[in-house]
């Protein structure tokens, strides 16, 4: 956090440094902001405390969520709303899209129809992230990835979103700009307004309860999942693990 405050008060013409004598300059890098960060990280040593890290949650949960989904909307394709219909099949391709590519929840809800371009032979989707939490200041960077179409379909995250805009077209909902993955109100309303964090915390976690594989996971955890998959195939290095998660180092 201090780093993006630094960054921040850096492209305000701050600087990248701290006057003590005339307390001019970038403020995050006052020595008071140090020695309280020291303080406080002595103090959790001293009192045994870790900082807390998500839950990695692998592919296996992916899978049993897809295949509940699955079931849902074809054992009750009867009966089911519109709403319940389209907030089914948003959650499954925006879960699938979060585990693959390795993102914030807060940057997958931010995601613009704009900043995603389909692929030659529709192989995949490439990813143009232009804000997120490590993207702000409006200094022109961004984190572009690519997401190839996977053979296994209960997981593929391509097939999952072109089925959820497919749906969304058919029921009159304009994807065509905007926010891709929206919240839609009680009466089935689907807003322009982005899908929350809160929505997709709740949304996560009554389909891990409700299958009984819930062990403290949260919208993070896809993120570390996806992160330690990576790390764990032999086929990435640390440098292709930051570019597609978007870290900008490792600690």
């Amino acid at each position: 956090m201090i780093a993006q405050l630094a960054k921040i008060f850096k492209i305000r013409g701050r600087g990248d440094t701290w006057n003590t004598i005339t307390n001019e300059g970038n403020p995050a890098y006052s020595p008071l902001i140090k020695d309280y960060i020291t303080a406080v990280k002595e103090e959790q040593a001293k009192a045994r405390v870790l900082p807390k890290q998500a839950n990695p949650m692998f592919i296996g949960k992916i899978r049993s969520i897809a295949s509940f989904i699955d079931d849902q909307l074809k054992s009750q394709s009867g009966s089911i709303t519109s709403r319940e219909k389209y907030t089914l099949l948003r959650d499954q391709a925006l879960f699938k899209l979060q585990f693959f590519a390795g993102d914030r929840a807060s940057d997958i809800s931010n995601l613009l129809v704009q900043e995603i371009k389909e692929l030659p032979e529709q192989s995949g989707f490439a990813f143009k992230h232009t804000y997120s939490k490590t993207l702000r200041g409006g200094d022109g960077k961004n984190n572009t990835f690519a997401i190839k179409r996977c053979e296994d379909k209960l997981i593929c995250p391509i097939r999952a979103v072109e089925k959820y805009v497919q749906w969304s077209s058919k029921w009159g909902v304009n994807l065509t700009n905007g926010f891709l993955f929206r919240l839609v109100s009680e009466n089935g309303i689907v807003l322009e307004d982005a899908v929350t964090y809160s929505a997709i915390y709740e949304r996560l976690k009554y389909y891990l309860q409700i299958l009984g594989i819930d062990e403290g996971d949260t919208p993070h955890s896809l993120r570390a999942g996806c992160a330690v998959t990576l790390a764990i195939s032999k086929e990435n290095t640390a440098k292709d693990i930051m570019s597609h998660i978007g870290w900008s180092r490792l600690l």
